[in-house]
Protein backbone atom coordinates (compact mmCIF):
# COMPACT_ATOMS: atom_id res chain seq x y z
CA UNK A 1 0.00 0.00 0.00
CA UNK A 2 2.91 2.26 0.68
CA UNK A 3 3.91 2.69 -2.92
CA UNK A 4 0.30 3.26 -3.99
CA UNK A 5 -0.11 5.88 -1.32
CA UNK A 6 3.07 7.57 -2.51
CA UNK A 7 1.84 7.48 -6.11
CA UNK A 8 -1.52 8.96 -5.08
CA UNK A 9 0.21 11.69 -3.12
CA UNK A 10 2.40 12.50 -6.11
CA UNK A 11 -0.62 12.65 -8.44
CA UNK A 12 -2.57 14.88 -6.06
CA UNK A 13 0.43 17.16 -5.62
CA UNK A 14 0.87 17.46 -9.37
CA UNK A 15 -2.84 18.11 -9.82
CA UNK A 16 -2.75 20.86 -7.20
CA UNK A 17 0.25 22.47 -8.83
CA UNK A 18 -1.44 22.34 -12.24
CA UNK A 19 -4.61 23.89 -10.81
CA UNK A 20 -2.60 26.65 -9.13
CA UNK A 21 -0.79 27.28 -12.42
CA UNK A 22 -4.10 27.62 -14.26
CA UNK A 23 -5.44 29.98 -11.60
CA UNK A 24 -2.30 32.13 -11.78
CA UNK A 25 -2.46 32.30 -15.56
CA UNK A 26 -6.16 33.20 -15.42
CA UNK A 27 -5.43 35.94 -12.89
CA UNK A 28 -2.61 37.24 -15.04
CA UNK A 29 -4.93 37.23 -18.07
CA UNK A 30 -7.57 39.16 -16.19
CA UNK A 31 -4.95 41.68 -15.03
CA UNK A 32 -3.68 42.13 -18.58
CA UNK A 33 -7.20 42.67 -19.92
CA UNK A 34 -7.96 45.14 -17.13
CA UNK A 35 -4.74 47.06 -17.84
CA UNK A 36 -5.53 47.16 -21.57
CA UNK A 37 -9.03 48.48 -20.82
CA UNK A 38 -7.61 51.15 -18.51
CA UNK A 39 -5.11 52.20 -21.17
CA UNK A 40 -7.93 52.46 -23.70
CA UNK A 41 -9.83 54.76 -21.35
CA UNK A 42 -6.77 56.90 -20.60
CA UNK A 43 -5.92 57.30 -24.29
CA UNK A 44 -9.49 58.31 -25.16
CA UNK A 45 -9.71 60.76 -22.24
CA UNK A 46 -6.44 62.35 -23.36
CA UNK A 47 -7.75 62.65 -26.93
CA UNK A 48 -11.02 64.19 -25.72
CA UNK A 49 -9.07 66.68 -23.61
CA UNK A 50 -7.04 67.71 -26.65
CA UNK A 51 -10.20 67.98 -28.74
CA UNK A 52 -11.86 70.25 -26.14
CA UNK A 53 -8.78 72.48 -26.20
CA UNK A 54 -8.90 72.55 -30.02
CA UNK A 55 -12.55 73.71 -29.96
CA UNK A 56 -11.64 76.52 -27.57
CA UNK A 57 -8.75 77.64 -29.77
CA UNK A 58 -10.90 77.61 -32.91
CA UNK A 59 -13.45 79.86 -31.19
CA UNK A 60 -11.00 82.31 -29.60
CA UNK A 61 -7.85 82.48 -31.73
CA UNK A 62 -7.27 83.78 -35.27
CA UNK A 63 -7.45 80.73 -37.51
CA UNK A 64 -4.27 81.67 -39.35
CA UNK A 65 -2.32 81.49 -36.07
CA UNK A 66 -3.38 77.95 -35.10
CA UNK A 67 -0.46 75.54 -34.73
CA UNK A 68 0.15 72.08 -33.30
CA UNK A 69 -0.36 71.54 -29.57
CA UNK A 70 0.65 68.86 -27.08
CA UNK A 71 -0.44 68.18 -23.52
CA UNK A 72 -0.84 65.56 -20.80
CA UNK A 73 -3.80 64.31 -18.81
CA UNK A 74 -3.25 61.89 -15.89
CA UNK A 75 -1.26 58.99 -17.38
CA UNK A 76 -2.17 59.93 -20.95
CA UNK A 77 -0.91 62.48 -23.43
CA UNK A 78 -2.22 64.09 -26.63
CA UNK A 79 -0.95 65.85 -29.72
CA UNK A 80 -3.21 68.10 -31.82
CA UNK A 81 -2.65 69.35 -35.37
CA UNK A 82 -4.67 71.90 -37.36
CA UNK A 83 -4.99 72.12 -41.13
CA UNK A 84 -6.54 75.50 -41.99
CA UNK A 85 -7.66 76.63 -45.44
CA UNK A 86 -8.65 80.30 -45.60
CA UNK A 87 -10.87 80.98 -48.56
CA UNK A 88 -14.32 80.32 -49.86
CA UNK A 89 -15.27 78.49 -47.79
CA UNK A 90 -12.82 78.51 -44.90
CA UNK A 91 -12.13 74.97 -43.65
CA UNK A 92 -10.44 73.66 -40.51
CA UNK A 93 -9.37 70.03 -40.10
CA UNK A 94 -8.46 68.93 -36.56
CA UNK A 95 -6.63 65.71 -35.69
CA UNK A 96 -5.99 64.74 -32.06
CA UNK A 97 -3.89 61.71 -31.16
CA UNK A 98 -4.28 60.52 -27.58
CA UNK A 99 -1.90 57.92 -26.15
CA UNK A 100 -1.33 55.97 -22.93
CA UNK A 101 1.17 53.26 -22.03
CA UNK A 102 2.12 51.14 -19.01
CA UNK A 103 3.99 47.90 -18.39
CA UNK A 104 5.14 47.68 -21.96
CA UNK A 105 1.59 48.02 -23.32
CA UNK A 106 0.45 51.08 -25.29
CA UNK A 107 -2.81 52.35 -26.78
CA UNK A 108 -3.49 55.22 -29.17
CA UNK A 109 -6.85 56.92 -29.73
CA UNK A 110 -7.52 59.31 -32.62
CA UNK A 111 -10.22 61.98 -33.06
CA UNK A 112 -10.65 63.83 -36.36
CA UNK A 113 -13.13 66.62 -37.11
CA UNK A 114 -13.85 68.86 -40.09
CA UNK A 115 -15.30 72.38 -39.80
CA UNK A 116 -16.65 74.70 -42.52
CA UNK A 117 -17.30 78.44 -42.32
CA UNK A 118 -20.99 78.95 -43.06
CA UNK A 119 -20.24 82.43 -44.40
CA UNK A 120 -17.08 81.48 -46.24
CA UNK A 121 -18.58 81.60 -49.70
CA UNK A 122 -19.74 85.20 -49.47
CA UNK A 123 -19.66 88.11 -47.05
CA UNK A 124 -22.77 88.30 -44.85
CA UNK A 125 -24.94 91.10 -46.17
CA UNK A 126 -27.41 91.90 -43.41
CA UNK A 127 -26.23 94.74 -41.14
CA UNK A 128 -27.47 93.01 -37.98
CA UNK A 129 -25.37 89.94 -38.78
CA UNK A 130 -22.24 92.03 -39.28
CA UNK A 131 -22.82 94.16 -36.17
CA UNK A 132 -23.30 91.06 -34.00
CA UNK A 133 -19.76 89.98 -34.94
CA UNK A 134 -17.88 93.11 -33.91
CA UNK A 135 -17.11 94.41 -30.39
CA UNK A 136 -19.98 96.38 -28.77
CA UNK A 137 -18.11 99.70 -28.99
CA UNK A 138 -18.05 99.41 -32.80
CA UNK A 139 -21.80 98.93 -33.21
CA UNK A 140 -22.49 102.67 -33.37
CA UNK A 141 -22.02 105.25 -36.08
CA UNK A 142 -20.19 107.27 -33.42
CA UNK A 143 -19.16 106.35 -29.88
CA UNK A 144 -17.06 108.32 -27.41
CA UNK A 145 -15.71 107.70 -23.94
CA UNK A 146 -15.53 111.48 -23.53
CA UNK A 147 -18.07 114.15 -24.53
CA UNK A 148 -19.82 113.90 -27.90
CA UNK A 149 -20.59 117.26 -29.52
CA UNK A 150 -22.84 118.01 -32.50
CA UNK A 151 -22.20 121.57 -33.70
CA UNK A 152 -24.06 123.36 -36.54
CA UNK A 153 -25.29 120.89 -39.20
CA UNK A 154 -23.67 117.45 -38.98
CA UNK A 155 -25.69 114.54 -40.34
CA UNK A 156 -25.36 110.95 -39.18
CA UNK A 157 -27.23 108.60 -41.48
CA UNK A 158 -27.15 104.98 -42.55
CA UNK A 159 -25.39 103.93 -45.73
CA UNK A 160 -28.64 102.06 -46.41
CA UNK A 161 -32.14 102.32 -44.96
CA UNK A 162 -31.73 98.97 -43.21
CA UNK A 163 -29.63 100.12 -40.28
CA UNK A 164 -29.90 102.62 -37.44
CA UNK A 165 -26.98 105.04 -37.37
CA UNK A 166 -27.01 105.57 -33.61
CA UNK A 167 -24.59 107.56 -31.45
CA UNK A 168 -23.53 106.98 -27.84
CA UNK A 169 -21.31 108.72 -25.33
CA UNK A 170 -20.12 107.50 -21.94
CA UNK A 171 -19.91 111.18 -20.99
CA UNK A 172 -22.02 114.23 -21.89
CA UNK A 173 -24.00 114.68 -25.11
CA UNK A 174 -23.71 118.32 -26.17
CA UNK A 175 -26.43 119.53 -28.57
CA UNK A 176 -26.33 123.18 -27.48
CA UNK A 177 -25.07 124.41 -30.86
CA UNK A 178 -26.74 121.75 -33.02
CA UNK A 179 -29.09 123.39 -35.50
CA UNK A 180 -30.79 120.05 -36.00
CA UNK A 181 -31.60 119.80 -32.29
CA UNK A 182 -32.61 123.47 -32.06
CA UNK A 183 -34.87 123.41 -35.12
CA UNK A 184 -36.10 119.84 -34.81
CA UNK A 185 -34.44 118.75 -38.06
CA UNK A 186 -33.13 115.24 -38.51
CA UNK A 187 -29.50 115.13 -37.46
CA UNK A 188 -29.19 111.43 -36.57
CA UNK A 189 -31.01 108.58 -38.31
CA UNK A 190 -30.80 106.50 -35.17
CA UNK A 191 -30.85 106.77 -31.39
CA UNK A 192 -28.88 109.15 -29.20
CA UNK A 193 -27.81 107.73 -25.82
CA UNK A 194 -25.59 109.17 -23.10
CA UNK A 195 -24.22 108.09 -19.71
CA UNK A 196 -23.50 111.66 -18.57
CA UNK A 197 -25.61 114.79 -19.01
CA UNK A 198 -27.54 116.21 -21.95
CA UNK A 199 -26.89 119.80 -23.00
CA UNK A 200 -29.41 121.33 -25.38
CA UNK A 201 -31.28 124.55 -26.11
CA UNK A 202 -34.88 123.56 -26.96
CA UNK A 203 -35.84 126.93 -28.44
CA UNK A 204 -38.25 125.74 -31.11
CA UNK A 205 -38.49 121.96 -30.92
CA UNK A 206 -37.76 119.10 -28.58
CA UNK A 207 -34.18 117.99 -29.36
CA UNK A 208 -35.46 114.41 -29.47
CA UNK A 209 -36.94 115.28 -32.87
CA UNK A 210 -33.41 115.40 -34.27
CA UNK A 211 -33.03 111.65 -33.60
CA UNK A 212 -35.14 109.55 -35.98
CA UNK A 213 -34.24 105.85 -36.13
CA UNK A 214 -34.75 103.84 -39.28
CA UNK A 215 -36.28 101.17 -37.06
CA UNK A 216 -37.84 101.46 -33.60
CA UNK A 217 -40.19 98.49 -33.13
CA UNK A 218 -40.17 98.81 -29.31
CA UNK A 219 -41.08 102.51 -29.46
CA UNK A 220 -38.10 103.51 -27.31
CA UNK A 221 -37.27 107.13 -26.55
CA UNK A 222 -34.95 108.17 -29.33
CA UNK A 223 -32.88 110.44 -27.06
CA UNK A 224 -32.30 109.00 -23.60
CA UNK A 225 -29.80 108.21 -20.80
CA UNK A 226 -28.08 104.85 -21.01
CA UNK A 227 -25.48 102.65 -19.36
CA UNK A 228 -21.79 102.94 -20.15
CA UNK A 229 -20.54 100.99 -23.17
CA UNK A 230 -17.05 99.85 -22.30
CA UNK A 231 -14.48 101.50 -24.56
CA UNK A 232 -11.13 99.75 -24.03
CA UNK A 233 -7.80 101.28 -24.89
CA UNK A 234 -6.38 99.95 -28.13
CA UNK A 235 -2.85 98.71 -27.44
CA UNK A 236 -1.24 99.54 -30.77
CA UNK A 237 2.17 98.27 -29.63
CA UNK A 238 0.69 94.89 -28.78
CA UNK A 239 -1.22 94.68 -32.06
CA UNK A 240 1.96 95.52 -33.99
CA UNK A 241 3.14 91.91 -33.68
CA UNK A 242 0.45 90.97 -36.22
CA UNK A 243 1.71 93.50 -38.77
CA UNK A 244 2.54 92.29 -42.27
CA UNK A 245 4.28 95.59 -43.08
CA UNK A 246 6.00 98.20 -40.90
CA UNK A 247 6.60 101.82 -41.91
CA UNK A 248 9.19 103.61 -39.73
CA UNK A 249 8.50 107.27 -39.04
CA UNK A 250 5.48 109.04 -40.51
CA UNK A 251 3.64 108.02 -43.67
CA UNK A 252 1.71 110.03 -46.26
CA UNK A 253 -0.38 108.06 -48.72
CA UNK A 254 -1.03 109.15 -52.31
CA UNK A 255 -2.35 107.23 -55.30
CA UNK A 256 -3.52 103.62 -55.18
CA UNK A 257 -2.49 101.20 -52.43
CA UNK A 258 -3.01 97.45 -52.77
CA UNK A 259 -4.10 95.71 -49.59
CA UNK A 260 -5.07 92.12 -48.79
CA UNK A 261 -8.18 89.97 -48.87
CA UNK A 262 -11.01 89.64 -46.39
CA UNK A 263 -9.58 86.30 -45.27
CA UNK A 264 -6.05 87.68 -44.99
CA UNK A 265 -6.07 91.50 -44.73
CA UNK A 266 -2.88 93.52 -44.95
CA UNK A 267 -1.88 94.89 -41.52
CA UNK A 268 0.36 97.96 -41.70
CA UNK A 269 2.10 99.39 -38.64
CA UNK A 270 2.93 103.10 -38.96
CA UNK A 271 5.55 104.17 -36.42
CA UNK A 272 4.51 107.82 -36.43
CA UNK A 273 1.75 109.98 -37.93
CA UNK A 274 -0.35 108.86 -40.89
CA UNK A 275 -1.65 111.37 -43.45
CA UNK A 276 -4.26 110.31 -46.01
CA UNK A 277 -4.14 112.68 -48.95
CA UNK A 278 -5.46 111.54 -52.33
CA UNK A 279 -5.49 107.77 -52.02
CA UNK A 280 -7.51 104.79 -53.18
CA UNK A 281 -7.38 101.45 -51.36
CA UNK A 282 -7.71 98.17 -53.20
CA UNK A 283 -8.69 95.32 -50.88
CA UNK A 284 -8.96 94.82 -47.13
CA UNK A 285 -6.47 96.27 -44.67
CA UNK A 286 -5.74 97.52 -41.16
CA UNK A 287 -3.55 100.50 -40.25
CA UNK A 288 -2.00 100.56 -36.77
CA UNK A 289 -0.83 104.11 -36.09
CA UNK A 290 1.47 105.10 -33.22
CA UNK A 291 0.86 108.82 -33.71
CA UNK A 292 -2.00 110.91 -35.12
CA UNK A 293 -4.13 110.35 -38.22
CA UNK A 294 -4.96 113.28 -40.50
CA UNK A 295 -7.42 112.88 -43.37
CA UNK A 296 -6.68 115.83 -45.64
CA UNK A 297 -8.49 115.10 -48.90
CA UNK A 298 -10.75 112.78 -50.82
CA UNK A 299 -10.08 109.06 -50.75
CA UNK A 300 -10.62 108.33 -54.42
CA UNK A 301 -12.97 105.67 -55.67
CA UNK A 302 -14.95 105.38 -52.44
CA UNK A 303 -18.33 104.95 -54.10
CA UNK A 304 -17.01 102.37 -56.55
CA UNK A 305 -15.32 100.54 -53.67
CA UNK A 306 -18.58 100.41 -51.74
CA UNK A 307 -20.73 99.21 -54.63
CA UNK A 308 -22.15 95.90 -53.48
CA UNK A 309 -20.10 96.01 -50.27
CA UNK A 310 -22.10 95.79 -47.02
CA UNK A 311 -19.12 96.46 -44.74
CA UNK A 312 -16.00 98.58 -44.35
CA UNK A 313 -12.85 97.33 -46.02
CA UNK A 314 -10.24 99.48 -44.25
CA UNK A 315 -9.69 99.99 -40.52
CA UNK A 316 -7.58 102.57 -38.69
CA UNK A 317 -6.60 101.92 -35.06
CA UNK A 318 -4.81 105.01 -33.82
CA UNK A 319 -3.04 105.76 -30.55
CA UNK A 320 -3.26 109.54 -31.08
CA UNK A 321 -6.04 111.87 -32.25
CA UNK A 322 -7.85 111.66 -35.60
CA UNK A 323 -8.68 114.80 -37.60
CA UNK A 324 -10.94 114.89 -40.67
CA UNK A 325 -10.34 117.95 -42.85
CA UNK A 326 -11.60 118.90 -46.29
CA UNK A 327 -14.72 118.10 -48.27
CA UNK A 328 -14.05 114.65 -49.67
CA UNK A 329 -15.41 111.15 -49.22
CA UNK A 330 -13.74 108.80 -46.74
CA UNK A 331 -14.26 105.09 -46.15
CA UNK A 332 -13.36 102.97 -43.13
CA UNK A 333 -13.74 102.18 -39.46
CA UNK A 334 -11.77 104.67 -37.33
CA UNK A 335 -10.81 104.09 -33.69
CA UNK A 336 -8.69 106.45 -31.56
CA UNK A 337 -7.44 106.30 -27.98
CA UNK A 338 -7.78 110.10 -27.92
CA UNK A 339 -10.21 112.47 -29.69
CA UNK A 340 -11.82 112.40 -33.14
CA UNK A 341 -12.73 115.73 -34.77
CA UNK A 342 -14.56 116.55 -38.01
CA UNK A 343 -13.63 120.13 -38.91
CA UNK A 344 -15.00 120.38 -42.46
CA UNK A 345 -17.69 118.82 -44.61
CA UNK A 346 -16.24 115.38 -45.29
CA UNK A 347 -18.51 112.37 -45.79
CA UNK A 348 -17.44 109.22 -43.97
CA UNK A 349 -18.78 105.86 -45.12
CA UNK A 350 -18.06 103.91 -41.97
CA UNK A 351 -17.97 104.70 -38.25
CA UNK A 352 -15.87 106.21 -35.46
CA UNK A 353 -15.08 105.31 -31.83
CA UNK A 354 -12.89 107.36 -29.49
CA UNK A 355 -11.37 106.98 -26.05
CA UNK A 356 -11.69 110.76 -25.77
CA UNK A 357 -14.21 113.17 -27.26
CA UNK A 358 -15.92 113.07 -30.67
CA UNK A 359 -16.52 116.51 -32.17
CA UNK A 360 -18.71 117.17 -35.22
CA UNK A 361 -18.07 120.72 -36.42
CA UNK A 362 -19.62 122.59 -39.36
CA UNK A 363 -21.33 120.09 -41.73
CA UNK A 364 -19.73 116.64 -41.86
CA UNK A 365 -21.75 113.53 -42.72
CA UNK A 366 -21.43 109.96 -41.52
CA UNK A 367 -23.14 107.30 -43.59
CA UNK A 368 -22.90 104.41 -41.18
CA UNK A 369 -21.47 101.33 -42.85
CA UNK A 370 -21.09 98.34 -40.50
CA UNK A 371 -17.48 97.55 -39.58
CA UNK A 372 -16.00 94.40 -41.05
CA UNK A 373 -15.60 91.59 -38.49
CA UNK A 374 -12.59 90.47 -40.52
CA UNK A 375 -10.79 93.66 -39.45
CA UNK A 376 -11.53 93.36 -35.72
CA UNK A 377 -9.97 89.95 -35.04
CA UNK A 378 -7.20 91.22 -32.76
CA UNK A 379 -9.16 93.95 -30.94
CA UNK A 380 -10.27 93.78 -27.29
CA UNK A 381 -13.63 92.01 -26.90
CA UNK A 382 -13.39 90.75 -30.48
CA UNK A 383 -16.08 88.35 -31.62
CA UNK A 384 -14.90 85.29 -33.59
CA UNK A 385 -14.93 86.10 -37.29
CA UNK A 386 -15.85 82.67 -38.58
CA UNK A 387 -19.19 80.99 -38.03
CA UNK A 388 -17.79 77.47 -38.09
CA UNK A 389 -19.97 74.39 -38.18
CA UNK A 390 -18.70 70.86 -37.65
CA UNK A 391 -19.58 68.87 -40.75
CA UNK A 392 -17.75 65.60 -40.01
CA UNK A 393 -16.24 63.77 -37.05
CA UNK A 394 -14.85 60.31 -36.40
CA UNK A 395 -12.85 58.60 -33.66
CA UNK A 396 -11.12 55.23 -33.40
CA UNK A 397 -8.66 53.22 -31.37
CA UNK A 398 -5.22 52.24 -32.65
CA UNK A 399 -3.49 49.26 -31.03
Amino acid sequence: MGKYALLLTTILSASGAFTQLNLTEAHQGETSERRAHQLDLLAREAALSGYAEALYLIETEPLASLSSRSGTLAAGRYHTTFDVTLGAPTEVHVRVEGAAEAGGDATQYVIEAQFHDLDGVEVPTHPDTLLARVPPYLRYAALSDGPLRLTLMPRILGATHQVNASVHTNDDLDLALSLGAILGLQAVRGFGTYAGDLYSVPLLRDPENAFRPASNPDLLDTLRPSDVVEMPEIDVDSLARFATDTRPGGLELLGTMALGTRESPEIIHVEGDLVLADVQFDGYGVFLVDGALIVDATLRGVLNDLLGRPESRVAFYVDGPILFNGLGDVQGQFVSNESITFSGAATLYGNVAAGGSVNFLVAPTIRFLPPSPALTTHLPDAVPVYDLERVAMREWEVK
